[in-house]
């Protein structure tokens, strides 16, 4: 339980004994009162209890409750200091994760209500007036500890979406990277079995394309999706796949000067798992254009050959939701002549 406690609460509970402690012997002093340990007590059970305001708000709200209410009949040099301590409780509970409402009110009546019950002739007038008094101080002091609270589940809603995207991201960027990198070495190794005679280059490649794939992994882990490929790296990875043995036309049109890096990021993903959905599950030609445009950046992959049947999942899902993210179209479906069209625009 120490553990749990904050240098600024502890700080503020020693702060405001002492003061209390102080007020307390100064109006004995001046009022000519004996000093007792019952008022010592008054003080400690109304300020101490405060350096754990943030772990058990509402014990420390009844606690000093308690103390105000006792202060209120037998000790009333005490209730100007443990009535705004009495504030700052109510505003911790408020701000707390769980605030019951309802028992909070009820213990800010417990002055006026000690009050009442300690005077042998009681003036109503006067009660309702201390007691309203305490419930409307006690209701801006729980708005406040409200707001505070409305506040900070905002703030980590905002922080969680956040860590949600960021984890998002790095799942497409690794899916695309693994995906791409396997297909390729799954590609090429069908090739060097079907002529061994190329074994010794299509083994070359396979470890190439292994360690771009095991870097790019890295890169996604350690940068956390910050470290971006780009339109530039598209030709080393159309002249991969044409070492397969995949047939492979890359068209670019247009200028890509002034393209975001955001842009030129997504429409390379888009490319590379379309050409991977391609060499999966195609068996014709691929082609893949990109036109750039002063307002737009326009990508299509299509593969002349059937098999696409199952080209549906994570792999899709992911190229659209980067497409959505930027503000763009996406279509991926059947042409009219029997093979698989990947269209993506994404503004610039």
């Amino acid at each position: 339980m120490f553990g749990q406690l904050r240098v600024p609460d502890g700080a503020l509970a020693i702060g405001a004994t002492a003061l209390g402690l102080a007020i307390y012997h100064t109006a004995s002093r001046e009022h000519v009162t004996a000093l007792t340990a019952f008022g010592h007590v008054v003080v400690v059970v109304g300020c101490v209890p405060l350096a754990w305001r943030r772990v058990h708000p509402l014990l420390v709200l009844g606690a000093v409750e308690v103390a105000l209410a006792t202060a209120v009949v037998a000790e009333p040099y005490l209730q100007g200091l443990l009535t705004p301590c009495s504030w700052l409780a109510v505003y911790s509970v408020a701000a707390s994760p769980k605030p019951f409402p309802r028992l909070v009110f009820v213990l800010a009546c417990t002055p006026a209500v000690a009050w009442a019950l300690a005077q042998d002739d009681v003036s109503w007038p006067r009660f309702v007036f201390f007691a309203v008094q305490s419930l409307g101080i006690t209701a801006a002091f729980w708005a406040l500890g409200h707001s505070r609270r409305v506040r900070q589940a905002q703030q980590e809603l905002l922080v969680e979406r956040a860590a949600a995207e960021e984890r998002a991201y790095v799942t497409r960027e690794l899916h695309d990277v693994l995906a791409s990198t396997l297909t390729g070495v799954v590609t090429l190794a069908r090739g060097a079995r079907d002529q061994p005679e190329l074994a010794g280059q299509v083994l070359a490649e396979i470890e190439r394309a292994g360690r771009e794939g095991l870097t790019e992994t890295r890169e996604v882990l350690r940068e956390k999706g910050n470290s971006r490929p780009g339109l530039d790296r598209l030709p080393d990875l159309v002249d991969l796949t044409r070492t397969a043995g995949v047939p492979v036309r890359l068209v670019v049109e247009g200028d890509p000067k002034g393209m975001p890096e955001a842009t030129g990021s997504v429409a390379f993903r888009i490319a590379q798992e379309a050409l991977t959905n391609a060499v999966r599950h195609g068996d014709g030609n691929v082609t893949i254009h990109i036109g750039h445009s002063a307002v737009a950046v326009d990508i299509e992959v299509t593969n002349s050959g059937s098999g696409h049947e199952n080209a549906s999942g994570l792999g899709l899902a992911g190229m659209a939701d980067r497409v959505r993210a930027l503000g763009g179209t996406f279509h991926a479906g059947p042409t009219a002549g029997g093979g698989w069209s990947v269209r993506a625009r994404l503004p610039r």
